[in-house]
């Protein structure tokens, strides 16, 4: 097991770095949209019921 965690951190060659995936177009402003809704930025009330 513990030969298994070595050559895990030791080879990254199948993995890349968020920092290289390629994010594409409105990629910030659907961040910060989403981050918005999660952290309720805007003040929402908690439940919009409609009937």
């Amino acid at each position: 097991m513990a030969q298994e965690l070595m050559k895990l951190m030791e080879d990254w060659n199948g993995f890349v770095a968020l920092s290289d995936v390629q994010k594409g177009e409105g990629y910030e402003q659907k961040l910060t949209e989403t981050n918005n809704l999660l952290s309720n930025a805007h003040g929402l009330p908690a439940h919009k019921i409609k009937y």
